[in-house]
């Protein structure tokens, strides 16, 4: 009898013992489902992810950006013949120097700003659809500064593939 019990607290053992190793696995593997929060693939398809997502920026977006956004969001841009007059430089100025502290497109994708890239791109669409870009008072000034329908659909297109490519809880945008 007492050899039963000690065979049959062995046998308990390994039952628990496999058990607890089979919880191990599937918490340590998540059964081979890709959970939608968590960004797969290791370093190396995170690295290859933001190497498309840079790629892509500077071949369709950033040439719309540096037309229609760099007067404000990026260093070295060409002010306008009116800038010099007293009140009207000091205006610019801070505009610029707001806009840049919120969302500075110097440099390429990600930008730097106050935000995370993930966010930023949400802002960007936020502002896109919106119509809230540039201010009304700057669009009196450059009429040819709204993005046209077109470009908005390019800016949209790779917003939505960067949104996909990035994780949710990407990191904030280095300065």
């Amino acid at each position: 009898m007492k050899q039963r019990l000690l065979c049959r607290k062995i046998t308990i053992r390994k039952s628990a013992l496999a058990t607890a190793t089979l919880l191990v696995a599937a918490l340590a593997f998540g059964h081979g489902k890709e959970h939608p929060r968590e960004h797969s693939g290791g370093p190396a398809l995170a690295a290859e992810r933001a190497g498309a997502l840079a790629a892509s920026y500077v071949a369709k977006v950033k040439p719309i950006f540096a037309a229609k956004c760099y007067s404000c969001h990026a260093e070295g841009a060409k002010l306008p013949w009116y800038h010099p007059i007293p009140g009207v430089k000091q205006l610019i100025d801070r505009d610029i120097r707001e806009a840049r502290e919120h969302l500075d497109m110097s440099g390429d994708y990600p930008f730097r700003s106050h935000a995370s890239p993930v966010e930023d791109l949400n802002e960007l669409e936020e502002e896109i659809r919106s119509g809230g870009m540039p201010p009304l008072i700057y669009r009196a000034m450059h009429w040819g500064s709204r993005l046209t329908r077109e470009e908005e659909n390019v800016v949209l297109d790779w917003l939505r593939s960067a949104c996909g490519a990035l994780p949710a809880t990407s990191a904030r945008a280095e300065e």
